[in-house]
């Protein structure tokens, strides 16, 4: 019992949180836009002005909700500065998790990023996938209310890993409103490796305690 209990804790401390922030200064982007992450970690995305979403979609249906399972944040309205709340999602495998800002135009314009983009393409596919988005014209889709994710408090800084894995329901809607940003997206990747170091030594910590205890 005692192996189990020091199992389920290493899988909860060795969780990464990546961070994502959606808009801000840079315009209509995620930046980062396209991040490696690994089984059990989070994906944690940070809005910023003006109201902006992030909606999973197929890779051939960009704008367009998934159609199965899939996660919707809700719109996040913003008038300065940064939301005090975010929307995360827990990594469930290392398939590609294709997604989009559901505001206005926003997705035809450029506003769209990959988790975990194919190793086999140069280019992540997410360039193919952004070209496909532009060709889109109808309404971007949405939910009435947020699911697939949990709605909470930032985990305060910028890229790095915590021990605490998301649970719940998210229960954002919010409204959408028109915004004019634009800008081009950025593609660096989240990592903590000093962080996950620290970890790992914990982890041997705990280890040694627990067998000294048997």
């Amino acid at each position: 019992m005692k192996s189990i209990g020091i199992l389920a804790l290493a899988g909860a401390v060795a969780a990464e949180v990546h961070k994502i922030e959606v808009g801000g200064s840079g315009g209509l982007v995620f930046n980062p836009n396209n991040v490696r992450a690994a089984q059990g970690d989070i994906i944690e995305y940070h809005f910023y002005a003006k109201n902006h979403s992030v909606v999973q979609s197929d890779y051939d249906t960009p704008c367009q909700l998934a159609k199965s399972n899939g996660f919707y944040s809700g719109y996040f309205p913003v008038s300065d500065g940064e939301s005090k709340s975010v929307f995360q999602i827990t990594v469930n495998n290392t398939n590609p998790i294709w997604f989009y800002c559901s505001q206005g135009n926003h997705c035809s314009q450029g506003m769209v990023g990959v988790i975990n983009p194919p190793a086999d393409d140069k280019n992540g596919g997410l360039e193919d996938y952004r070209k496909k988005a532009a060709s889109f014209t109808g309404k971007a889709g949405d939910s009435a209310a947020a699911f697939g994710g949990q709605i909470t408090s930032s985990t305060g800084g910028t890229n790095g890993s915590t021990t605490t894995s998301p649970s719940g329901t998210a229960t954002n809607s919010g409204s959408p409103s028109s915004t004019s940003a634009s800008s081009s997206p950025s593609s660096t990747p989240n990592t903590a490796p000093g962080l996950q170091a620290a970890v790992g030594g914990v982890l041997g910590a705990l280890g040694l305690t627990i067998w000294s205890l048997v």
